[in-house]
């Protein structure tokens, strides 16, 4: 379901919704939409800077919906008329022109695996897409199957553009990002007048307009997101499913996917903990959410630091080392690159149902050794928690890359500990094997499964699977 904007500009301020389409892109159109286009429920949550509350459309009286769907956003689940075998036998030479060439430096062998390799990457993306155990993204009509949020407006003018300049953050996967299934699906934002709801005064007292209470201190309009609707944060998801192993590295492996996602579009999120994860409780998805702090910062994430007024980011406690250390200067600069990385290895502690020690604990950035990490023993498996370890390094240098990290937990996830005594030849044929059943026997995955098994083979090549390989073979020396 997609709720969206007008394309033309308003610029009346006493109209009561304001549009916002210059955040989207130029060539698509859109519907209006405002806060009296939904039914706000319960509160869902709230903070120092915004509160977001259930939510669902309003139908009209002749029972159709206020907002347009437009129909590209329509999913169509017919599979293709061409067979898994088909695809899979067909020459490379054919396979689509999106993915990277063959690597000239790659020996007669290494050619091989490469060009079968590509099939694969065309299957995950053209039809690794379908299976019986994936329920629909939206709950059935009527219910509250969305989520808005409500933006606090503290100090920014009532209009469009100044809202737009002073919140861009929050919309960074509305603006910069396509969806992805482990990133909450933004459908729309808007502007309009801040809603007086039950729950202000007990609240977010400070948030009322001053028009309405003397008490308060905000400002007549805000920005309002809608966003699919999740149903726990991590922890509450931890304590009342307690899953298994095997589902608690599912978890774990969709954040890592969403990070590797961010990293490639320039994004760094910097506010990384257990309340900005959301669960589907009955499918076990991970989304990550609350982008109020993420930077982005094309085109290596490297954000000059030439003064203490430049923000760091979010949660002080979960942040990187070489960010807490680092110092301003006429040449200083905060590198993001491996950031969310080491926020992410002091969260794999909450996934396995730990105490968070940078957050709970007595560790502190600027002082922990790297040998004195606390063990994950024994609800993670002892390769688990050296990988957790390898990201958790105090220098930087010293921490694999998010996409190699994101490889090794996958390579966990799907093959025995044999894997890492395979000749290459042997370990590109159990990969093959392994992209093969599940091409195949895709209706027996759960959803959360076949998305991170597609998300997985599209990217590799024979180089990243044998560095994330070796890199495992490393750590078990």
């Amino acid at each position: 379901m997609i709720f969206c904007l007008p394309s033309d500009f308003e610029t009346k301020h006493e109209q009561k919704t304001i549009n916002v389409d210059q955040l989207n892109d130029d060539n698509e159109k859109y519907s209006r939409a405002s806060l009296d286009d939904f039914e706000l429920g319960r509160l869902l949550g709230y903070g120092c800077n915004a509160a977001v509350y259930e939510a669902r459309l309003r139908i009209s009286t002749d029972g159709i919906s206020r907002t347009t769907i437009p129909s590209e956003f329509i999913i169509n689940d017919e599979n293709s008329s061409e067979s898994d075998t088909e695809i899979l036998s067909r020459q490379s030479s054919n396979t689509s022109s999106i993915y990277e060439d063959v690597h000239d430096n790659l020996d007669d062998e290494e050619h091989l695996h490469e060009l079968t390799l590509k099939e694969v990457r065309y299957r995950a993306a053209t039809n690794m897409n379908t299976s019986s155990n994936i329920d629909s993204n939206l709950l059935p009509a009527g219910a509250f199957n969305l989520a808005i949020k409500i933006l606090f407006n503290y100090g920014t003018q009532s209009n469009t553009e100044a809202l737009a300049k002073a919140m861009d953050k929050e919309l960074l996967p509305l603006r910069k990002c396509s969806y992805h299934p482990n990133i909450v699906q933004m459908y729309s934002c808007f502007v309009d007048s801040f809603p007086l709801l039950n729950e202000a005064y007990v609240h977010y007292p400070m948030a009322i307009p001053t028009n309405i209470s003397p008490d308060g201190y905000g400002r007549n309009k805000t920005l309002f997101i809608v966003m699919r609707r999740y149903d726990l944060t991590l922890s509450e998801y931890i304590r009342l499913s307690k899953p298994t192993h095997h589902e608690r590295l599912l978890l774990f492996a969709q954040l890592l996917e969403a990070l590797l996602y961010l990293k490639r579009h320039s994004i760094v999120h910097r506010d990384l903990k257990s309340d900005n994860l959301l669960i589907c409780s009955s499918t076990g998805e991970l989304v990550l959410a609350d982008f109020g702090c993420a930077l982005y910062q094309p085109p290596n994430l490297k954000q000059p630091y030439t003064t203490d007024e430049i923000c760091k980011g979010g949660n002080l406690a979960l942040m990187a080392p070489e960010i807490v250390m680092c110092q301003p200067g006429p040449k200083s600069y905060l590198d993001y690159n491996k950031a969310d990385l080491w926020a992410s290895g002091t969260l794999c502690y909450e996934f396995f149902s730990l105490p968070n020690p940078f957050f709970h604990g007595s560790f502190r950035q600027e002082i922990y050794c790297d040998q004195q990490l606390p063990s994950l023993l024994p609800l993670a498996s002892p390769l688990i928690e050296r990988l957790v370890h390898s990201m958790l390094r105090k220098n930087p240098k010293e921490r694999p890359s998010v996409s190699c990290i994101s490889n090794c937990i996958q390579l966990c996830l799907w093959f025995n500990s044999t894997i890492l005594k395979m000749n290459k030849n042997d370990f590109y044929q159990a990969y093959m094997w392994t992209a093969l059943e599940t091409l195949f026997n895709k209706r027996t995955l759960s959803s959360v499964e076949l998305s991170l098994k597609k998300l997985f083979c599209q990217r590799q090549s024979s180089q990243s699977l044998y560095e994330a390989q070796s890199y495992l073979d490393q750590l078990t020396a």
